[in-house]
């Protein structure tokens, strides 16, 4: 008797069940990405800058941009976003509609030219799906943020280093999508 007559056979709601298990742990692999998150705002930005290797690093760009990087990576981990496709997306989202600085920042931004490079090359890595189901949450993230008690203040983030992030949700009511 072959291997292949005792195999059970695999039933389709087993292998959505395993797919959205997978994509349940993928999409949120840090610690600051948890709605209650206790670490503080700097511990959060450490666990970030050192989860994601790609990142631009202050030291490689001038004095200007390395403050809109701060501001940037700050955000990230305010909001509980990663920097994939889908992370930047809701990022944005939640930049446009939920913080005070939002218009400068990315104006400022596509004044490097490497930011528009790594624009492109972002986008032309996304998949179609991943850009419509982020498109799907951007509808949610939206809500969430004119929900907010204030805008968060991107300018000011460094007053809020040593509070934790659950903390700084709360008073912000800030809901991680």
């Amino acid at each position: 008797m072959s291997v292949q007559a005792i195999r059970r056979p695999v039933r389709v709601t087993d292998q959505l069940r395993y797919r959205w298990a997978r994509f349940r742990a993928r999409r949120r692999p840090f610690a600051f990405q948890q709605q209650d998150c206790s670490l503080t705002l700097r511990e959060g930005l450490e666990e970030y800058a050192e989860g994601m290797p790609e990142l631009v690093r202050e030291a490689e760009v001038s004095r200007a941009a390395g403050e809109d990087v701060r501001v940037h990576d700050a955000a990230h981990v305010v909001f509980g976003c990663d920097t994939s496709v889908r992370g930047e997306i809701l990022l944005t989202r939640w930049s446009f509609f939920g913080s005070t600085d939002w218009v400068p920042f990315y104006f400022k931004a596509l004044r490097y030219r490497g930011t528009r490079t790594l624009l492109l090359d972002f986008f032309k890595k996304a998949r179609p799906w991943t850009l419509l189901a982020a498109g799907l949450e951007s509808l949610l993230c939206i809500g969430r943020s004119l929900l907010m008690r204030r805008r968060w203040p991107a300018d000011d983030y460094e007053r809020f280093l040593d509070r934790p992030l659950v903390d700084v949700r709360r008073e912000f009511r800030i809901r991680v999508v």
